[in-house]
């Protein structure tokens, strides 16, 4: 499937014209639920083994931010709410898809990661927060877990080998494996999901050390079909060993075209490319969908 280049202009209007564009797609995806839209109808052209919609991954086009969400039938899971400078797009984006959000996770306490989540609390019912259990905070994740504990949302503090089901998602936690004070990104939470028989691997902001682990740790159970890569495509996330042992069918960078940091990193962008992995920065192609029927799973774009 060949998924053209929607790379952002230097001009407001490029920008606004790209932005409506997720909109719609978003729109279209709520749609696609309701009618329940199989291969038979409009997206016969797309889909090539997916037979009837059961899952969906989205990953919004938020900048220089994570958020992953999954939506079953039934359920609605949100990682990560994007960045704070583009605080309204997290919850502008889920809320087209749902109502409730049954589980959020913050993989970790930076902004870039959870700044979206008080706009995302205005727009849906939040039931339950999942938090690394870390002792290192700052004053916008305190008042956040305030407004959480405020609204009387359960607060999960998970540890590796926790596993919690959200309907029939499986979410079994990964790490982190310590409380390093000194690098709050090696704390992030790791998930992997497992819908039927696809799953997704969701990293926060790891790095070597961390993923060195996690393949010591859990070996096979590393395998994936959709990897959100770490750190945003740092060059110091995503080696050689940690993609072998991930080996994803898709790989998706959330990241912008106008960070300081370089990412995704040409280190990174090597290492994707030479293990075959077929891998998708939101900067350049904008919001990502995946769809999957259970056994499948398939570009929606």
């Amino acid at each position: 499937m060949i998924i053209r280049s929607k790379r952002k202009g230097k001009y407001p209007d490029y920008e606004g014209r790209r932005r409506l564009k997720n909109r719609i797609i978003a729109i279209a995806i709520v749609i696609f639920f309701i009618l329940g839209f199989n291969r038979d109808h409009a997206k016969i052209n797309e889909y090539t083994e997916i037979e009837s919609v059961k899952y969906s991954y989205h990953f919004p086009d938020l900048g220089q931010g994570d958020c992953t969400i999954i939506k079953s039938e039934s359920k609605c899971i949100v990682v990560d709410t994007g960045p704070y400078e583009e605080r309204f797009m997290c919850g502008h984006y889920v809320d087209k898809l749902t109502d409730v959000v049954d589980l959020l996770v913050f993989t970790h306490p930076h902004s870039d990661h959870i700044g979206g989540f008080e706009e995302l609390l205005a727009r849906v019912e939040v039931r339950c927060v999942m938090i690394p259990d870390v002792t290192d905070t700052n004053s916008q994740y305190e008042r956040y877990l305030s407004l959480i504990r405020d609204a009387g949302i359960d607060l999960i503090r998970v540890k590796p080998g926790y596993i919690y089901p959200v309907g029939d998602i499986e979410l079994y936690v990964l790490a982190p494996f310590r409380d390093d004070t000194d690098d709050d990104n090696e704390n992030s939470i790791v998930i992997k999901a497992k819908t039927d028989e696809v799953s997704l691997l969701v990293t926060g902001d790891i790095g070597h050390k961390v993923e060195k682990e996690l393949i010591d740790t859990y070996g096979d159970l590393m395998k994936c079909d959709i990897l959100k890569v770490p750190h945003h495509g740092s060059a110091n996330s995503s080696s050689a060993e940690f993609l072998e042992a991930v080996s994803p069918e898709y790989a998706v960078v959330c990241c912008s075209d106008t960070n300081v940091y370089g990412h995704p990193a040409w280190q990174t962008q090597k290492r994707l490319k030479e293990a075959g992995i077929p891998y998708y920065p939101t900067y350049k192609y904008g919001t990502i969908v995946m769809v999957s029927d259970g056994k499948n799973v398939e570009l929606c774009q």
